[in-house]
């Protein structure tokens, strides 16, 4: 009996059995620092400090989050009432975070300050929070005069030097985040002891993210233990927020404020106002950084959300600004080179190859010249020799062809994963120049890759660089690897370390040893079959016997019970056996990618089978991926992935024009199945929408909008009707709960046929005419030579990679799609009324779009598929 199950999820307890050190790593992860504050609360407090301490809070709709907040702060070693005050500011929230907060401040009426204001953003209501606070300062202090900075002469000097003087120290903690118990204590023990006079400290931030506390990217500055540093002499170590550092008070009687214009509303306020502050300290302010000050920072909420296409617009004034100071400098030091790369690395890295971030073309040119003329000033130096936010090689490369015309001057390359049974490795590197190929040599001898694919990574109209990937064959008796791009011997990356030349033993010693099953796995999703994974586990169960081979499902879905009487070697999905059989699996076959089951497969072959065929740009998707075999059914999806140019990583090694197994069963079902007057709507996913999103998030999403108010339509039922069609409603397996939960569908509407036990293969013959929107099953219906209607009213956003996974592929919907293309319901129902009077016939240039478009109508893709398989295995 295993006595962990009661107190164990099914899903904690498979992963105890199949990987126990990194379950015993997430439990100490999740419970090493609530244990230290535990233990920290036993140490006695500090009732007086040696400094005084104001917190500006921007509130907004955080209710959820405010007894955190407010907890650890009254929690603090460094006595709260003593030595703490909280100025939080309500920019109009319309939760109940205003009632949390008068409720503490009840409680510490002279330490809890609270104001509301109407909803302005971050910026607006930092700087009521400073503007109160520096009218309460100069109450206190007097009105003596202006202080032209807070590190040279006038009042500071003799405050500084007045033992009976308590210096006021302002910091920004956002009302989501929390406080380590020692925080305040830290900062005021590391100003009593230090002599120097220093005018701001950055402390350590730690990522608090679904109940695991992670060490933030940008930590290495606190790795030399505390410091002070001049801002002149600061390297990489930039800072881009304010919620994790302390400001001396007395800067702000020079009315340095947060920028409130719209522009700035909860994107770049910060940056700015750090950039300016570090250029207004630049020649003689102090750093501290203090790394025993821990401020836990909460992933996943941003009270002030904003969307990324309005900052990419707005981050066109933070250029602005940047420009402004860069050019006013007749030399740049390093400091402020790294802190305007960091701020604009970011967005850079976001926007390559996803050019509908910036969806507006009248600002493309604009946001890329002035990124040019910013990245005038930076050195080439300081672009190689930047770490930090994910930045390597590749991005290097880029970044100097993109923004500043230049070639690397030196090269890399990368030596990655090895074909044992083909004896195939490969070797990639990044390059300006898609011209620029490299030399191969073994043991001096030149050699030619077997498979060759060069990728064109994008930014925006401009090639940012170009990515060559090679496979070459290396035989056991050659030992010497060396590589030379353009003129120059190039350094070679292998698992981490550098070389000049690489050993090949090394790479036949990093082989992994794994014994595997035999098995192969077919999955098509955990849920659900009826996909080509099943049509082809059927093939090879008939004709193959000997091969062994299993299908996985879960136990709970509708489909179990009749491929358990069809008699398929079945695994549940959700048992604790389905890992430890995935663990030593031989193959992986699947119709999809998802991580959720491919995480289970570590050292096998994965042949992507594919749900559809690939009219969009899905490399964002698929590029993460290992993929084996890539299966595709048309030759204009085969060039679009392979051919050179394009963003796709997979090039002729991986990808094969086979045809969708599921296609034999639909050809052969058409034969079989009656078509009826029936019209099968099937609209796709959008992926801003979650499965498990709230009720009001779904219901007021135009995604269901839209699709309701057409099955709502008293035209549509009267048209339907008036030509005896009927109508089966069958959304996205990711959407049907919802739908089915939301929304009342009409009675003359019939419903997800799958729940029914129904096969799609038999609803595509059954059907005269299909209406989605950017769904791949509409080449079924082409496979039919059936018509479709592609209703696209939200065409402008939904090849944004923020709204959905696909890019504009090579495939035009208007040229060259199975049927009409409209935007709205009004246009569809005439396009419908019209397909319904002439019998859902295919007319021109659809029925020449449908026969010019598949590769195979001959009932053999199973046999091509299963053959390809088998030659993973062949060392030939």
């Amino acid at each position: 009996m295993n006595v962990l199950k009661p107190f164990l999820s099914p899903k904690k307890l498979r992963k105890l059995q199949n990987n126990p050190k990194a379950f015993f790593k997430d439990a100490l992860d999740k419970r090493i620092i609530p244990i230290e504050n535990q233990l920290k609360s036993l140490k006695p407090k500090k009732k007086h400090g040696f400094a005084e301490y104001y917190i500006i809070s921007a509130v907004y709709n955080v209710e959820k989050y405010l007894d955190d907040y407010f907890s650890s702060i009254l929690k603090q070693r460094l006595d709260f009432k003593n030595n703490i005050k909280i100025i939080c500011v309500d920019d109009g929230s319309t939760d109940n975070s205003a009632k949390i907060i008068k409720n503490y401040q009840k409680r510490f009426p002279e330490n809890i300050v609270y104001l509301h204001k109407e909803n302005g953003g971050q910026a607006s209501a930092k700087n009521l929070g400073l503007q109160w606070l520096q009218e309460k300062l100069g109450y206190l202090e007097g009105s003596s005069a202006e202080i032209t900075t807070p590190l040279q002469g006038g009042e500071a000097d003799e405050a500084i030097h007045n033992p009976s003087y308590k210096p006021i120290w302002v910091t920004f903690t956002d009302p989501d985040d929390f406080l380590d118990r020692d925080y305040f204590y830290e900062v005021d023990r590391f100003l009593g002891r230090i002599k120097e006079r220093i005018a701001v400290i950055f402390t350590n931030v730690i990522i608090y993210s679904g109940n695991k506390y992670i060490k933030h990217p940008t930590s290495f500055k606190f790795e030399s233990g505390n410091k002070i540093e001049y801002i002149k002499n600061l390297y990489n170590e930039v800072q881009s927020s304010t919620v994790s550092l302390f400001l001396l008070s007395s800067i702000y009687k020079n009315k340095l404020v947060f920028n409130e214009s719209e522009a700035f509303k909860n994107n770049f306020e910060d940056a700015l106002f750090l950039w300016q502050y570090c250029d207004f300290l630049y020649k003689e302010g102090k750093v501290g950084f203090l790394k025993t000050a821990l401020y836990y920072y909460r992933k996943g909420h941003n009270s002030s959300t904003s969307n990324f296409l309005t900052s990419i617009s707005n981050f066109l004034l933070l250029l602005t600004e940047m420009q402004k100071i860069l050019s006013q400098r007749k030399s740049l030091d390093l400091y402020f080179q790294n802190f305007c790369l960091y701020q604009n690395f970011w967005i850079i890295k976001k926007v390559i190859n996803n050019d509908s971030l910036l969806s507006i073309d009248n600002q493309k040119q604009e946001y890329l010249d002035k990124l040019k003329k910013v990245f005038y000033y930076i050195n080439t130096d300081v672009i190689l020799n930047f770490n930090l936010v994910g930045c390597w090689f590749y991005h290097k490369v880029g970044i100097l062809n993109c923004f500043k015309g230049e070639h690397p001057p030196y090269q890399r390359c990368y030596v990655g994963e090895f074909d044992s049974i083909k004896k195939q490795v490969f070797v990639k590197y990044f390059t300006p120049n898609i011209n620029e190929i490299a030399k191969l040599y073994l043991d001096g001898k030149e050699i030619y890759p077997k498979y060759t694919k060069i990728m064109r990574h994008n930014y925006l109209s401009e090639v940012f660089c170009y990515e060559v990937r090679l496979w070459i064959v290396i035989p056991q008796d050659l030992q010497k690897l060396e590589v030379v791009i353009g003129d120059k011997k190039t350094e070679i990356i292998f698992k981490g370390d550098n070389f000049e030349s690489l050993n090949t033993e090394l790479i036949w010693q990093s082989i992994p040893q794994s014994k595997t099953n035999g098995i192969w796995v077919f999955i098509d999703r955990d849920i659900e079959a009826d996909e080509s994974a099943e049509v082809l586990y059927r093939y090879i169960s008939k004709n193959y016997p000997k091969q062994k081979i299993i299908f996985a499902l879960d136990k709970t879905s509708l489909d179990w019970n009749r491929l358990q009487k069809d008699g398929f070697n079945l695994i549940d999905f959700n048992s604790y056996k389905f890992p430890l059989i995935a663990k030593k699996a031989n193959k992986i076959i699947s119709s999809h990618a998802d991580q959720y089951f491919l995480r289970y497969f570590k050292k096998c072959h994965f042949i992507f089978l594919q749900h559809g065929i690939i009219k969009d740009d899905l490399s964002s998707w698929l590029n993460p991926k290992h993929i084996n075999l890539f299966n595709v059914s048309t030759k204009n999806e085969f060039n679009s992935i392979v051919n050179d140019g394009n963003r796709y990583k997979f090039g002729k090694k991986e990808v094969k024009l086979l045809g969708l197994p599921r296609h034999d069963r639909l050809l052969l079902n058409s034969q079989k199945i009656a078509k009826i007057r029936q019209i099968l709507i099937m609209p796709t996913w959008r992926r801003y929408l979650k499965i498990d999103d709230s009720e009001e998030k779904f219901i007021q999403s135009h995604y269901f909008l839209k699709w309701t108010s057409l099955l709502k339509n008293k035209q549509l039922q009267e048209i339907t009707a008036i030509n005896h069609y009927s109508i089966l409603f069958f959304p996205h397996i990711n959407a049907r709960e919802n739908f089915n939960k939301y929304f009342s569908i009409p009675d003359y509407i019939k419903q997800n046929g799958r729940d029914c036990g129904q096969s799609l293969s038999n609803l595509f013959c059954e059907s005269s005419l299909m209406i989605t929107d950017y769904s791949s099953v509409a080449f079924e219906m082409a496979y039919l030579k059936k018509p479709v209607l592609y209703y696209q009213f939200d065409e402008e956003d939904f090849f944004n990679l923020e709204y959905h996974s696909g890019q504009r592929g090579y495939f035009d919907y208007r040229k060259d799609g199975f049927g009409p293309v409209v935007t709205t319901e009004e246009e569809l129902l005439k396009e419908l009324e019209v397909l319904l009077q002439n019998d859902c016939k295919v007319g021109e240039p659809y029925q020449s779009n449908i026969e010019n478009t598949f590769e195979f109508r001959d009932g053999k893709c199973c046999e091509r598929v299963y053959r390809a398989i088998l030659e993973l295995d062949d060392d030939s």
